[in-house]
């Protein structure tokens, strides 16, 4: 029975920015069964916050439609210019990257706003934020002290 507790809660550790639980899997998933679950709850909680937010949701489609045509722009340069496909595919990842970066650094920055602005929601998120990250840490240890055979590493 711990050990069942202890499975059912190990991947909470990984994936507490899922929104959605038990979402329908695709039928037509080929990959584990896991894996195809946390797709669908990935794509509901979207869903549902396409719901919520509709102006974010058509943001989020505007900016995955600039990375598809940009990422076909590259595709059709390197089609036209093979000696060139390394320079342009990592002039491309590069700008990726430091997308990513940016987003990253505003998602940081918006955090700090949120907690400016609502500052005991903030500390309540930070308290149970830990706990969890105790409960998921005390887990591991379970793991470790039930397999302790098993490789790590150093």
């Amino acid at each position: 029975m711990k050990l069942f507790k202890i499975l059912l809660l190990f991947p909470l550790c990984f994936s507490i920015n899922v929104e959605a639980k038990d979402a329908m899997p695709d039928p037509d998933c080929i990959k584990s069964e896991h894996e195809c679950q946390m797709i669908a709850n990935r794509k509901e909680a979207v869903r549902q916050r396409c719901i919520a937010d509709p102006e974010w949701c058509k943001e989020r489609r505007y900016q995955k439609r600039l990375r598809m045509e940009e990422r076909r722009e590259v595709k059709r340069q390197c089609k036209a210019n093979p000696e060139q496909c390394d320079e342009l595919t990592r002039a491309f990842k590069k700008r990726q990257h430091q997308i990513r970066k940016e987003a990253r650094a505003n998602l940081e920055l918006e955090k700090e706003q949120w907690c400016k602005d609502n500052p005991d929601a903030c500390k309540q998120w930070e308290a149970e934020s830990k706990k969890i990250r105790e409960q998921c840490q005390a887990l591991k240890y379970q793991l470790k002290e039930k397999f302790p055979d098993r490789p790590r590493k150093m």
